[in-house]
């Protein structure tokens, strides 16, 4: 698994704190991290469309500020 910077984890848990407190924990963000790294290589080499359209969903969003 690829190795998270404690920046990284800490950005994490700044989100967790606001929307599952429960869940805001060094331990569980890195899992976090590494599940959505995950979802995405599969998505990449399964479903291409999918990874298209989060892309454009964030680019949507950036052109709204």
């Amino acid at each position: 698994m690829k190795s998270y910077t404690e920046d990284d984890i800490d950005g994490v848990m700044r989100y967790m704190k606001i929307f599952h407190p429960e869940k805001a924990n060094p331990d569980y963000c890195e899992a976090l991290l590494e599940y959505w790294d995950l979802t995405l290589k599969h998505l990449a080499l399964n479903k291409p469309e999918d990874v298209e359209k989060i892309y454009e969903a964030f680019e949507a969003s950036k052109n709204k500020s």
